[in-house]
């Protein structure tokens, strides 16, 4: 693996790269900037902000790239989403997906996206609401939604940076 190359929409995704990127001393290019650098074919991790399910750019990273893990960044990263992310985006069972909770701030938020989560955001509120012993990442979940916050934090990268030095000594 040669390079991480995210794409992001509020920030998580660049900040999950940027701390990964210093752990592991892989350059870190944002999509634009790696199309136009990198060769095609070049082995990377990508990290990519869902939006229903998808992460973005992964398509058009496998077809450019060779694409060795992929870490997605969205509201939760739970197993159910993990299993849902890895369905809907087409990925092996040996793909490596990494689940990582990112950041909401609905003022970063335009257009179609800003509708979107209005009204996902108002279903996922209601439904986390009614739940009645919520776990931590429920209440965070919950507070983003209603004042925005984040979960973006340096140790969600640990089952990253432990495949990533296993693959290393092979």
């Amino acid at each position: 693996m040669k390079a991480i190359v995210y794409t992001s929409n509020t920030g998580s995704s660049k900040a999950y790269a940027e701390m990964l990127g210093a752990k592991t001393a892989l350059p870190v290019y944002a999509w634009d900037d790696a199309v136009k650098t990198l060769d095609a074919g070049t082995g990377i991790l990508y990290i990519g902000w869902l939006m229903a399910g998808e992460v973005v750019n992964l398509a058009k990273a496998q077809k450019k790239f060779t694409v060795r893990a992929v870490c997605a960044v969205g509201m939760t990263s739970s197993k159910e989403m993990e299993a849902s992310v890895r369905t809907r985006n087409k990925l092996p069972a040996d793909m490596p997906l990494f689940m990582m909770q990112g950041a909401y701030d609905k003022t970063k938020l335009h257009g179609m996206y800003r509708f979107a989560m209005k009204i996902v955001g108002a279903a996922l509120e209601k439904k986390i609401s009614a739940i009645p012993a919520r776990t931590e990442e429920e209440e965070l979940i919950l507070t983003m939604l209603r004042v925005g916050g984040s979960g973006v934090k340096e140790e969600k990268l640990n089952a990253v940076l432990a495949w990533y030095e296993k693959g290393k000594e092979n």
